[in-house]
């Protein structure tokens, strides 16, 4: 069974060809929503790997169609992920967390912020995956109506930050020689989900929620800063301005774009940078102004650690 052929409405706005390599199958993003691709693997009955290597734009509607029951168990290597709730709740996963969301989970759509997602999904179809665990192992521990509905309850969305154990098990999933690559398949799935059943008390703390006013405040307070970004503008005047605490909106810019506010519009302003340097005829120093920087010798330093060039060196290479 593979995800995005059962749950093809989900899908269906995304996906552009499909290619049938035999052992795999590689979903590639259509051309009008992004780029990149999500190739999946059948390991054993009920258990599917899928490898996410996209550019996304837009988001992605309603998930969880599925008839039958399943877990999904994300791990983000690389991006930023927005699941926003039918309650108007949201949550949000960024690099190195790992969310384990059951069948019954009501999601009303995903999407990406930093609109590039590197990671691995792990699918199970229950109870062909208990079933397929069970007689890879040689044992019967793997039990639906304990073990699964215990850890991986069906309602229940679980997000927390990959200690290292989970995260050397995830990045070796990449490592796997191509020629064993079932095989090898085979064992790090079984080892990630013992690895999840003796962590049980860390990998069960439910997930951070936001609260819909809360989220609307910090995005509000994102839009500001992006609209002025030749001002300067301090965190207790930014707060003052979408009606929060300093400490809230420090708290919930880290949480729902993965990142300082400090650190967010640092890379914003380089990227801003490049954009118009590849695409005005501003001079650099009224780039610099544009960007936030009355120091245009700052503004160089910062693009050069950033891009490894100065910013008119960058301009003639882009000519």
């Amino acid at each position: 069974m593979r995800r995005m052929d059962a749950d093809e409405q989900f899908f269906k706005s995304i996906l552009g060809s499909i290619v049938d390599k035999g052992d795999a199958v590689v979903y590639n993003i259509a051309p009008n929503r992004g780029s990149g691709n999500m190739i999946s693997y059948n390991p054993m009955e009920g258990i599917e790997i899928i490898y996410n290597d996209f550019t996304m734009y837009g988001s992605m509607k309603k998930g969880f169609e599925l008839d039958k029951k399943c877990i999904e168990i994300n791990y983000c290597l690389e991006g930023h992920m927005e699941a926003e709730l039918v309650n108007n709740k949201y949550i949000y996963m960024t690099s190195g967390d790992i969310g384990i969301f059951g069948y019954n989970v009501d999601i009303l759509n995903f999407s990406f912020s930093d609109k590039h997602c590197k990671g691995i999904t792990v699918m199970l179809y229950l109870p062909e995956a208990i079933n397929s665990l069970n007689s890879f192992l040689d044992t019967d521990e793997f039990r639906e109506e304990d073990f699964f509905d215990f850890i991986f309850r069906s309602n229940t969305c679980l997000v927390s930050h990959g200690n290292e154990k989970l995260d050397n098990i995830f990045k070796a999933f990449y490592l796997i020689p191509v020629e064993y690559r079932k095989h090898f398949l085979k064992i790090k799935v079984a080892e990630l989900i013992l690895s999840l059943m003796s962590d049980a008390e860390d990998t069960t703390t439910e997930a951070v929620y936001f609260q819909k006013n809360y989220v609307d405040k910090i995005k509000k307070a994102r839009r500001i800063l992006v609209d002025n970004l030749d001002r300067k503008i301090t965190l207790p005047e930014l707060a003052d301005m979408v009606g929060t605490n300093v400490t809230d909106l420090e708290k919930g810019f880290k949480g729902i774009y993965g990142n300082t506010v400090f650190n967010y519009m640092k890379k914003y302003r380089m990227q801003k940078a490049m954009e118009l340097l590849t695409e005005s005829q501003y001079t650099v120093l009224e780039i610099s102004l544009l960007c936030g920087y009355a120091n245009s010798s700052k503004f160089a330093k910062n693009f050069k650690e950033t891009y490894g060039m100065t910013p008119l060196k960058y301009r003639n290479s882009r000519k």
